[in-house]
C-alpha cells in the first residue's frame, strides 16, 4: 500500500496541478499532504482567468498539452522539478544492493 512504501521505503510523491482543473481539485493534493507531509511536493499552477502566462481556466496537462517550454514558465519550472526528482530518486536507488565475491 502506498501509505506504507511512503513511510517504509522514503517514497516521495511529486504532484502538479493547474488552480482551475477540475479534474484535480485542491481538496485532492490537501488531502495528499495532509497524508504524506513533506513526503508530498506540491506544484500548483495558476490558471486562474487573466493569470500572467495565459493557461487556460480549464487546464489539465501540465507536461503537455498546456506545457509552455519558454524559460520561467510555471511549467517549464515543474518540468525542471519533475527532472530533479526522477534524477534523485533513481540515483538513490542506483547503488549496489549487495557485494559479489
Amino acid at each position: 500500500r502506498l501509505d506504507r512504501r511512503v513511510a517504509d521505503d522514503g517514497l516521495e510523491i511529486l504532484g502538479m496541478r493547474f488552480t482551475g482543473d477540475r479534474l484535480c481539485p485542491p481538496e485532492r493534493f490537501d488531502e495528499l499532504e495532509r497524508r504524506y507531509g513533506d513526503r508530498f511536493l506540491r506544484i500548483d499552477i495558476d490558471s486562474s482567468p487573466g493569470n500572467p502566462w495565459g493557461y487556460p481556466l480549464w487546464a489539465h496537462s501540465v507536461l503537455t498539452v498546456h506545457y509552455d517550454d519558454a524559460p520561467d514558465t510555471p511549467t517549464r519550472r515543474a518540468w525542471e522539478t519533475m527532472l530533479t526528482f526522477l534524477r534523485r530518486r533513481l540515483n538513490d536507488n542506483d547503488e549496489p544492493k549487495g557485494t559479489t565475491a
